[in-house]
């Protein structure tokens, strides 16, 4: 039985002094009046989960005592005398030193890091301090997971007549913890870590916050104020202030850009110094606001890069630009940060491959770029196949295509040439061109395998039998998606898809990658109905190994889901989808497993974990999660709670932002809830299949979108256009039959993510 990992859960309470444009490179930031005298900070303190409410109360009427401020006196640290702010805190660190669970934390931008606007350099001063905090709680508690959860105040821009968006806070944060954790080595350890969604404006007024507010205040400009009796040396209560923060009073502790990147070319790290200066600029939606002469002087390290590297040759250049494909590897493939990653590789190609290509003097030297353009554009792909991006997929797959003429000449790039054309059959899936994928795969499993005979051939023996290359493992396993979704025509079609999966799993060495293919299986018994076998494979995939345990069921899974695991939260998402797809397939074929399985479901209160937060996930497999919940609590008639979640994948908008893939995931499953909506309130379903309603448009609304967007795409328009001839059909008959149902449900049965 694997051993529960126990979650340690912290609540930071915190603030910030100054505007943090001190660093701005946006011109109207910068204008006479904004710009801080003094650093900016942000500091609280932490503690274990739990209502302190009471306990800070009681701590802010005995410094008040002390301050000799009455006890029905309001106050703010700036509002107080320098001799009541020096009695406030030393009694403050009193109260403190009585509470050694509470630890006080500060972080001050001391060294000036520019991360160009404001709310840039907020979020990213607001995730370094999280990210210190996970890192010390991790190595305090190595065998435990790690949640933290802000609790402070709304930041005010425009001069305070605008708060800054709450997803700046949740997303945006948590996004750059991600990306510093794989920048400093940590991405394992994050594993463990889990940021919560802050919990903003619950009150200046709070016990807590004005903690957090005399702490910012009182060690604001270095803890001057409280140096007013003896401005030449530290004073003794701001010494004693210092100690109580101890090793946790944080700067930013980062080298100014141009003097990193000029260290690293000096010791010729040349792809760690195009990483630094992607990290600040490639990772941006737009330049536009940066300030002009920052970024020509970033262009022109790059530059100075690129002829760098042009010059030491094909050989001394190939392990620089692999140090950054493997980065972007950590960012994509491991962090799944796609928007991002997305973003850096279009700064790669545009700053890097296209300059370094020209900075070569023949064209058989050019030839020697084009496995890096590949490599990035592999990546892109990746990215925008994560986010169901089929315009940009489609753009990287045309040019891989041109690339791939040179890669094919040169052996030596055989596994960059493979890689990538699995990343195109991804996307080939993604618009419903089976047969192609089917092809390619093929190929690539074939080349593999004959390579592999060849080498266990070699001198009786030499070499060991099978050679197994991951390479083919995922060529076979995409090959296995593809038949999945592509759907079964035959039992023979279905045992063929079967040995597929059996050899995907036997390629792969690694267990992690065999549990990812243990997925696949569960999806694929999922579709053909042998829910035993589902169950069996989820449960193998949860394991990452073959188990021989007896129980099977569905309670089983449901408590292995929540036992913590070092896997990204994005895995655990990916489980639960699973689960709950073989849970939706149970509830609408009425199986004999539907009890078991809604009794597990109810006990779980996934509904719950994925309905209480709905801005902390946006990024799939949300959208599967929302599908399968709608259907699940419609099945139970439980109507208003599956609204609620298709309400939810409604406001995803995959449509607006063309996310295809997630568009007829939230077609699916609005017919599939209409369908079940039939027997019991027709009026709702023929309003979620013609309507513009005010909280769901209905089908025929969504698919006329649809439609005007996917010209380029001919598998998926035929797909949608002969969904809108079935709907017509049906709203112009008989809507309460029984074959109407039927039909909503062939539909939903279509798309099988």
């Amino acid at each position: 039985m694997v051993q529960q990992r126990l979650t340690l859960e912290f609540d930071l309470y915190f603030d910030e002094t100054g505007r943090f444009l001190e660093t701005s490179n946006v011109p109207a930031e910068r204008k006479e009046g904004n710009r801080d005298k003094f650093p900016s900070l942000l500091a609280g303190f932490l503690v274990p989960r739990g209502d302190i409410q009471t306990e800070a109360k009681a701590v802010i009427s005995n410094c008040k005592e002390k301050a000799r401020l009455r006890p029905l006196e309001t106050f703010k640290g700036s509002s107080l005398t320098l001799q009541q702010l020096g009695r406030f805190v030393r009694q403050l660190v009193a109260e403190f030193r009585e509470r050694p669970n509470w630890e006080l934390v500060r972080i001050v931008n001391q060294e000036a890091v520019c991360y160009g606007d404001r709310v840039s350099a907020y979020t990213n001063i607001f995730a370094e301090l999280l990210l210190r905090l996970f890192q010390e709680k991790s190595i305090e508690h190595p065998d435990a997971n790690i949640s933290i959860r802000p609790l402070g105040t709304t930041v005010m821009l425009n001069q305070g007549k605008t708060p800054m968006p709450k997803e700046e806070y949740g997303k945006r944060v948590n996004e750059y913890v991600k990306f510093l954790a794989v920048r400093r080595g940590l991405a394992v350890e994050s594993n463990r870590w889990i940021p919560e969604q802050p919990v903003l404006n619950i009150g200046r007024e709070r016990p807590e916050l004005l903690i957090a507010d005399m702490l910012c205040n009182a060690s604001h400009d270095d803890f001057r104020k409280l140096d007013y009796s003896a401005p030449r040396r530290r004073s003794e209560v701001s010494n004693a202030l210092v100690a109580a923060f101890g090793e946790r009073n944080w700067t930013m502790t980062v080298r100014e850009l141009f003097e990193r990147v000029s260290m690293l070319c000096e010791e010729y790290s040349f792809g760690m110094a195009l990483i630094a200066i992607a990290e600040t600029l490639g990772s941006q939606a737009s330049l536009k606001d940066y300030d002009r002469a920052f970024v020509g002087k970033a262009q022109e390290h790059t530059a100075n890069i690129n002829r760098q590297l042009a010059h030491m040759g094909a050989r001394g250049r190939d392990p620089q630009l692999a140090t950054v494909l493997n980065w972007l590897d950590q960012i994509v493939g491991h962090q799944r940060l796609a928007e991002r990653g997305y973003r850096l590789a279009q700064w790669l190609l545009i700053n890097v491959a296209d300059p370094l290509r020209r900075e070569l003097r023949s064209e058989v030297e050019r030839e020697t770029i084009d496995w890096f353009e590949y490599g990035v554009r592999r990546w892109a792909l990746t990215a925008a196949n994560h986010d169901g991006k089929l315009f940009d997929g489609e753009k990287e797959v045309q040019a891989m295509r041109l690339l791939s003429r040179s890669l094919a000449r040169q052996w030596e790039r055989a596994p960059i040439l493979f890689d990538g054309l699995i990343a195109q059959a991804v996307h080939l899936t993604d618009t419903f061109e089976f047969d192609r994928v089917g092809n390619d795969m093929r190929l690539v499993a074939q080349s593999l395998e004959t390579q592999s005979d060849l080498f266990s051939n070699y001198q009786a023996g030499a070499f060991p039998d099978p050679i197994k290359f991951d390479l083919r493992a995922k060529a076979i396993g995409t090959l296995v998606q593809t038949e999945m979704l592509k759907g079964f025509t035959s039992v023979e079609r279905l045992q063929a898809t079967r040995e597929l999966s059996d050899a995907a799993i036997a390629e792969f060495s690694d267990p992690k990658d065999r549990a990812r293919q243990y997925q696949y299986r569960c999806h694929l018994e999922t579709i053909a109905g042998n829910f035993t076998a589902a169950r069996r494979y989820l449960i193998w995939s949860i394991r990452k190994a073959q188990t021989a345990e007896p129980d099977l069921s569905h309670a089983a899974i449901a408590r292995l889901i929540v036992e913590p695991t070092d896997d990204p939260r994005w895995l655990h998402d990916f489980t639960v989808s699973h689960w709950l797809r073989l849970g939706a397939r149970i509830c609408l074929q009425e199986s004999p497993e539907r009890e078991s399985f809604i009794g597990a479901y109810d006990n779980s209160h996934l509904f719950k974990a994925y309905d209480s937060n709905p801005s902390t996930w946006s990024d799939f497999p949300i959208h599967n999660i929302l599908r399968f919940l709608a259907v699940i609590e419609a099945s139970q008639k439980r109507f208003d709670p599956a609204l609620a979640a298709l309400e939810r994948l409604h406001n995803l908008d995959p449509i607006g932002k063309t996310e295809f893939v997630m568009a007829t995931i939230l077609c699916a499953c609005q017919a599939e809830v209409a369908a079940l909506f039939l027997s019991v309130d027709p009026a709702t379903t023929r309003s979620m299949l013609d309507s513009e309603g005010e909280r769901l448009n209905g089908l025929i609304q969504l698919l006329h979108k649809m439609k005007e967007l996917v010209g380029e795409f001919p598998r998926i328009n035929e797909l949608i256009t002969s969904w809108e001839q079935k709907i017509v059909a049906l709203l112009g008959g008989n809507l309460v039959s029984e074959a109407a149902k039927e039909t909503l449900l062939e539909i939903g049965g279509e798309i099988r993510y």
